[in-house]
């Protein structure tokens, strides 16, 4: 009894040093994944998605802070299994100024015709 007490402890220990993770939509076929690494959901106000005339997929997230900040994020497109493709030209982390109240609307297009869903991640800076 002692010995699951003391195992207790050390769990509750560890899980308050983990991450805040909080995921907007799970990711499915349908569905757009956000991933929002210690930020508030309300960061997102919005976002739209379509496949342009050359056959592109395109997105637009609306952000909008209640503070000044400086975060990163990293969009992967996904085929229509949900895999992620490979895209050599955005593979890292881009930073993005966030100004209080004020609406910052991220623009970005799949290089990849195979692209039928995106993932983003968004964490502090």
């Amino acid at each position: 009894m002692r010995f699951l007490f003391v195992l207790g402890v050390i769990a509750l220990l560890f899980s308050g040093c983990a991450r805040q993770t909080t995921h907007i939509a799970e990711k499915s076929r349908d569905d757009i994944g956000f991933t929002l690494i210690g930020l508030s959901k309300e960061l997102v106000q919005s976002y739209n998605k379509r496949v342009n005339d050359n056959g592109l997929l395109e997105i637009e997230v609306i952000l909008n802070s209640t503070s000044n900040r400086d975060v990163i994020y990293k969009i992967d497109w996904l085929d229509s299994d949900g895999f992620v493709l490979q895209d050599p030209i955005n593979k890292e982390y881009k930073t993005l100024r966030l100004i209080k109240n004020r609406e910052i609307t991220l623009k970005k297009i799949a290089i990849d015709k195979r692209a039928k869903d995106f993932a983003i991640e968004i964490q502090p800076n």
